[in-house]
């Protein structure tokens, strides 16, 4: 009995400790850190200069630096550039990858932004 209430309070603990939590619909083959991205839905933590994007059991961890808008975003918006001679499995043949740039959280006045 005193086991389980100790795993409950642990993970109680390391809740609170978690950073917030952003679901992201990427619509095209993105490159975040290096990493290529399908498109899918991904669920972004950000704890800290660190953000967690996880696709399933895909996770890969890239720098972010998080802005506060003055407005809040009325929608999520993922904003590219051209990942310059970057080619994957992921990207028809002869296509370009696109760069993350910054995601801006609907509904806050979060964006979120990584490094090029």
């Amino acid at each position: 009995m005193q086991l389980t209430r100790l795993a409950v309070l642990l993970g109680a603990a390391a809740a609170a400790f978690a950073g917030p939590v952003y679901h992201v619909k990427l619509t095209e083959a993105s490159v975040i850190n290096g990493t290529t991205l399908k498109p899918g839905d991904y669920r972004v933590e950000v704890n800290n200069e660190t953000a967690t994007i996880r696709e399933g059991r895909n996770v890969i961890e890239a720098p972010v630096k998080v802005e506060t808008s003055p407005t809040k975003f009325d929608s999520t918006a993922v904003l590219y550039h051209r990942a310059e001679g970057t080619q994957s499995a992921a990207a028809k043949p002869g296509e370009e990858l696109m760069q993350v740039e910054s995601i801006r959280i609907g509904g806050t006045h979060i964006s979120l932004n990584f490094e090029k």
